[in-house]
């Protein structure tokens, strides 16, 4: 008991020391006027980054973003493929500064790259906006205006948000999911959540570790005002189902569309998903040989579950503070098992499939995702930590 209370101290105050620590003066030199995220506690830096996103501070500052709307992978049968939503990508000058220089060195303290994002594919925005300067021909602004408004109400806007500050963690980066209400973490009250900001996310390092430098992808082909063109993927007629607009490009019969209408998961037959299937190897799984505990069964009761009101439940404390990234320029052996889940936790869905996860009988998946056992399985002591 008092190892663990030893260990459970430590891991605590080393939690608090990456969260508030270093702390850096506040003084600031890069083109957002923000802090670093270092240079603040999580909360109090989140407080001034979100708005500055959600409030689009970067477009009034006339960042340069990108050509257009742009998709991250094929839409196909009213089926996202890409990695994002629908993009369109806003870059600080010193993003910009190392784009023309090649790609070369280092990216400065305080630059930030946005993902604009909304609901895929990117043809719905891109049309949309053709329309609007159709009919204000004259008039960018009230198209900008209009574009906006659209987006916001029916794209279901939204963003996230590199920042790149060396002293967080190895790479260098902050990674940040903002929505357009701003709003920062809340750890006070259950259920608790992930942090929508972090250094060094798990989650967002499964891609972003395999660029060729800096951790971003970032390429001039993408920019508005200069050469080139983005990557283009293949995308049908399947969106063209949207809800406000009368039968026309925007809303066409479904006999006209992919399929006659239907999506991806109306036409494919998902064995692993059947049924049928469920049922039959339900029936043919072999009678556990190991006898079971009366007592354990009168307490859990293999159905019905227990009977106790989820308020009486005594809960774990949040673990909001309890994220430990790679150094930056150094090695360590304790890492926080959030680093890892980006890859090992089983994480996907359609259109992808599982990571790291081999699906051995029906509806396996269902039950992990349920009682969180990939968690479990990640993390024997049950603490968040690997």
């Amino acid at each position: 008991m008092k190892r663990f209370i030893a260990v459970t101290a430590t891991v605590f105050l080393c939690s608090v020391v990456f969260a508030f620590a270093p702390l850096r003066a506040q003084a600031d030199t890069s083109a957002s006027g923000l802090p670093l995220p270092s240079a603040l506690p999580l909360l109090d830096y989140e407080a001034q980054l979100y708005p500055f996103i959600a409030n689009r501070d970067f477009a009034e500052l006339k960042w340069v973003r990108d050509k257009s709307w742009r998709d991250t992978g094929p839409f196909v049968l009213d089926t996202n493929y890409g990695v994002h939503p629908a993009v369109r990508m806003y870059y600080s000058p010193e993003i910009i500064d190392w784009l023309e220089g090649g790609r070369k060195g280092t990216v400065k303290d305080g630059a930030i790259v946005i993902k604009e994002m909304a609901t895929p594919p990117s043809a719905i925005y891109n049309e949309y906006r053709d329309m609007l300067t159709y009919l204000h021909p004259d008039d960018p602004d009230t198209v900008e205006a209009e574009m906006l408004k659209y987006i916001r109400k029916d794209g279901g806007l939204n963003w996230t948000v590199m920042v790149k500050d060396s002293a967080v963690s190895h790479g260098g980066w902050f990674f940040a999911s903002v929505d357009q209400d701003a709003t920062i973490d809340d750890f006070s009250k259950y259920p608790y959540t992930p942090p929508t900001g972090s250094a060094g996310d798990g989650t967002c390092m499964r891609c972003h570790a395999s660029a060729a430098e800096e951790l971003i992808f970032s390429a001039l082909d993408n920019v508005e005002g200069y050469p080139g063109q983005p990557f283009i993927f293949r995308v049908d007629e399947s969106w063209r189902k949207l809800k406000n607009f009368p039968e026309g490009p925007f809303n066409l019969p479904k006999w006209q569309r992919p399929a006659g209408g239907a999506g991806e998961t109306a036409l494919i037959e998902d064995y692993f998903h059947s049924e049928k299937s469920a049922q039959k190897s339900a029936k043919t799984a072999p009678v556990s040989p190991t006898e079971q505990n009366p007592t354990f069964l009168a307490m859990f009761k293999p159905t019905g579950g227990v009977n106790i009101n989820p308020d009486n439940v005594q809960r774990l404390p949040s673990q909001w503070l309890d994220h430990v990234p790679a150094r930056p320029n150094d090695t360590q052996h304790f890492l926080t098992s959030d680093n890892c889940v980006g890859c090992h936790g089983g994480l996907g869905g359609a259109p992808y499939g599982n990571t790291m996860f081999i699906q051995t009988w029906p509806r396996l998946w269902d039950r992990l995702q349920h009682f969180r056992i990939w968690r479990m399985a990640l993390v024997p002591d049950g603490f968040g930590r690997a």
